[in-house]
């Protein structure tokens, strides 16, 4: 009930988004809680904001995939691929950018290495 009002909600994710801050930093991955805010939580992403903001999410996961299923069973890599994935849908859907912008896409199938392109665009079109 804490989080009801806007301000509290607010507070709550920031808090939130430091504690993430350092959850990644254990993976070597450096994004401040206020990167973390914007790619998890923030709703005023605009074009000119989510291109940039895309790459380096793309990048980040590449690097905590890439990193850290070496020693996943396969089924593993697979939800762990896939929630990877559903995580840029959630910050694509929080922006204006449409879901089928071309360059949207060029950058997923380009930059994406932590999914196989089938996959990708599967988890990009639910």
């Amino acid at each position: 009930s804490n989080h009801r009002s806007i301000e509290n909600k607010k507070i709550h994710l920031k808090e939130r988004s430091i504690i993430i801050s350092n959850y990644w930093k254990t993976f070597d991955i450096s994004l401040s809680p206020e990167q973390i805010f914007e790619y998890y939580y923030d709703t005023n992403l605009t074009g000119q904001d989510f291109y940039p903001k895309l790459n380096i999410l793309i990048d980040s996961f590449n690097k905590l995939f890439l990193n850290n299923s070496k020693h996943l069973k396969s089924e593993d890599k697979n939800n762990f691929s896939y929630l990877l994935a559903r995580k840029i849908v959630d910050f694509k859907k929080r922006s204006t950018i449409s879901k089928y912008n071309p360059f949207v896409w060029f950058i997923l199938l380009t930059r994406v290495k932590f999914m196989n392109t089938v996959r990708l665009i599967k988890s990009q079109l639910n």
